[in-house]
């Protein structure tokens, strides 16, 4: 039995969903081996991608069987999939990130910058990857509500 297993091992944040377990056999070791699954022959072919989107896609192409990404690529897929699954279907069962609200990242600015606060950066260009915890936990730290909102409609 093939299983196909695409992850964003690069993501810090997501690192334990796919080398950890990868690396130390712990799917292997907890795959049902019993009754009817007694003689089947697991094939895990281990794939990784830096960002979400990549993962979406190969779902929707039907590629790939368990995708690991972080909490806002997990969102948008589950989005993509009720808008043009085209029959396939994904069941969301965790986030392998920190926390709902993008906690657990950072902003960082070379040491000999003045900037201080979140504030310093108004009117600033930032550079961050889209759709990862860090995007949404920037944008809830320096937009209001009205505008997150905004943001995430498109």
């Amino acid at each position: 039995m093939r299983i196909a297993i695409v992850t964003q091992d690069q993501t810090i944040n997501t690192a334990t969903g796919g080398s950890v377990i990868r690396e130390e056999k712990l799917l292997k070791k907890y795959l049902l081996k019993t009754e009817k699954y007694a003689n089947v022959e697991y094939n895990i072919e281990w794939s990784s991608y830096t960002s979400g989107p990549p993962i979406t896609n190969k779902m929707l192409a039907n590629q790939i069987d368990i995708g690991m990404m972080s909490d806002f690529p997990a969102t948008i897929n589950m989005t993509t999939f009720q808008k043009k699954g085209n029959g396939v279907k994904t069941l969301y069962i965790a986030t392998l990130d920190y926390s709902p609200t993008g906690a657990g990242n950072a902003v960082l600015v070379p040491k000999e910058n003045y900037y201080q606060t979140l504030a310093d950066l108004k009117g600033k260009d930032i550079s961050i990857p889209f759709g990862f915890a860090t995007h949404r936990m920037l944008l809830n730290a320096l937009c209001s509500q009205a505008t997150r909102r905004n943001i995430y409609r498109g």
